[in-house]
């Protein structure tokens, strides 16, 4: 049992890699009847953006007192906005702008063009000095990206100083 709630550094599959994407497919879930309740309620479009967008900014905030570890330990240059919480904020966000302006069609279409443009990057995109569609941790393109584009110090050193050693 305790195998299942350690991660495996991309070797295996198990219960504990489950638990964030268990925890965004609950939260999509249960959009419909928060968003359709409020709607009942007598709430605007208006008004449920602006809770979706409050939600956003303060598992934002949460995820970067969390990620820091409150304010007194701050050290900007060693950031990452990749924090859970963040993650899960935005992906709510953006569920719940979907949820509100398409019936079930445009849901279905934007769900089928999330997970096939998501693949195509990922299998098609070359990362440079790598080629396309290596997964691996150091050749997949969103490892690519993040090492790209955000700053701060990696949860594991590993995606760091394999981008050091590939770039000097």
């Amino acid at each position: 049992m305790s195998e299942q709630l350690t991660h495996k550094f991309w070797k295996v599959f198990n219960f504990y890699d489950m638990i964030f994407p268990l925890f965004l497919f609950i939260a999509g879930v249960a959009i419909p009847f928060s968003v359709n309740k409020r709607l009942r309620q007598g709430y605007t479009k208006r008004q449920i953006y602006f809770h979706a967008l409050s939600r956003l900014l303060i598992l934002s905030v949460l995820g970067f007192l969390l990620a820091n570890r409150g304010i007194r330990n701050f050290e900007w240059e060693n950031y990452r906005y990749t924090h859970v919480l963040v993650r899960i904020g935005i992906g709510w966000f953006f569920a719940t702008i979907i949820f509100l302006n398409t019936k079930i069609k445009g849901q279905v279409i934007w769900f089928s063009s999330l997970l096939l443009g998501y693949w195509a990057i990922m299998m098609l995109a070359p990362v440079p000095g790598v080629g396309a569609g290596v997964l691996t941790p150091e050749g997949n393109f969103a490892g690519y990206v993040d090492r790209l584009l955000l700053p701060g110090k990696f949860y594991s050193g590993y995606f760091l100083n394999i981008w050091i050693r590939k770039a000097f």
